[in-house]
């Protein structure tokens, strides 16, 4: 008797162990499958996001290669004529550099010695029918008479889609970061790009900063070998301005959207961010570590730069990744468990119904 009192426990104690074998075997299914779906959109995600941040950071190569040739092209054109005409140069440079859309403007500065000024400033006087003169800036950001000094790099010719919002005559050779850039290209024989730069005054109705592309110009046909050649052929520099309203032509093609853009200078210790473009939702954050404690994709490409030890880094922003992540991973868990209750459901009930056919027919017999 204490036989088939048990045998029904028994019974029921198969069934819950039978539904309970294919609950745990069915959500373990749905969560392998569901983690095999999240792991593999986000590689896709992020194998994505590499290949549009190259196309971003390719674009912003392009933009400074086309500055640099620009410059390149000036420093050939003064370098291949014995003299350039003030005239001469304007043609030259609407053509080959204010062409170039984000350059704003162009400059030739020559090289003025001391015993040089007087009659610099004569032939400047003359062909412009008005004064000119060489100046600097005083304390309180005004221009005046430079000082007297063994050489002066004066802004000489001036091409500029705005000409009226640029000074002419200002020694660029006063300003601490354009006269080491003025030394490094001199002694290379390579034009270099500096900025960004706050130059006002010197841009009368152009607020902002300005990047800069400075080149060499020397008063030979073949370049010079040597930095001590090079030192004493130098004639003068030609010097291309883009604005940081368009990053310096940096920026306006870029096809990657809901992504932060910096462009950091890590030649310090404590690399900073030269100019970003960011987006509504940025969370300001492109150092590898905050970007990873954000949980966000951070793609970084160095730059070729003479002189800059800079860099691209593009960081997703959370509309990229919620753009980017689709639903499916998230509807396959939910369809898997419910899926899995639902067969743990038909498994209880047939285990069941089996049971008490069998308990009928050992009542019969």
């Amino acid at each position: 008797m204490s036989s088939k009192r048990d045998k029904p426990a028994s019974n029921r104690a198969m069934r819950w162990w039978a539904t309970l074998a294919v609950g745990v075997i069915g959500a373990a299914l749905t969560v392998i499958s569901w983690n095999w779906l999240q792991t593999t959109e986000q590689a896709l995600m992020e194998a994505q996001f590499e290949r549009d941040a190259e196309i971003n950071s390719g674009i912003l190569q392009s933009e400074i290669d086309q500055h640099f040739d620009s410059t390149r092209a000036l420093m050939a054109f003064f370098e291949g004529s014995s003299t350039v005409s003030r005239d001469e140069f304007r043609v030259f440079a609407d053509t080959y550099a204010l062409a170039v859309r984000r350059i704003e403007s162009s400059h030739w500065i020559p090289k003025v010695d001391r015993d040089e000024r007087q009659e610099h400033e004569m032939e400047g006087t003359l062909w412009r029918s008005e004064p000119y003169r060489i100046v600097e800036l005083n304390d309180r950001g005004q221009f005046v008479a430079a000082e007297d000094r063994d050489r002066y790099f004066p802004a000489y010719y001036l091409v500029s889609e705005n000409p009226d919002s640029w000074s002419t005559g200002f020694d660029w050779g006063t300003q601490p970061l354009i006269r080491d850039t003025m030394e490094f290209v001199r002694d290379s024989g390579e034009p270099s790009l500096v900025g960004p730069l706050e130059i006002l005054p010197l841009v009368k109705d152009e607020p902002g900063k300005y990047f800069v592309v400075v080149g060499p110009v020397y008063n030979q046909p073949d370049p010079p070998s040597t930095v001590e050649e090079r030192r004493e052929a130098i004639d003068g520099y030609v010097m291309t301005v883009g604005h940081t309203a368009d990053p310096a032509g940096l920026a306006g093609r870029l096809p990657l959207a809901a992504v932060d853009t910096y462009i950091v200078d890590a030649s310090q210790d404590d690399p900073e961010v030269v100019f970003s473009i960011l987006t509504d939702d940025s969370a300001g954050v492109w150092q590898p570590q905050q970007v990873e404690q954000q949980g966000q994709l951070l793609h970084i490409e160095e730059l070729e730069i003479p002189k800059q030890d800079w860099a691209v880094h593009v960081v997703s922003s959370p509309r990229y990744l919620d753009i980017h992540r689709s639903q499916v991973p998230v509807a396959m868990l939910i369809i898997g468990l419910l899926g899995t209750l639902v067969l743990m459901a038909y498994v209880y009930s047939v285990v069941g119904r089996a049971d008490r056919v069998q308990r009928k027919v050992k009542e019969r017999t």
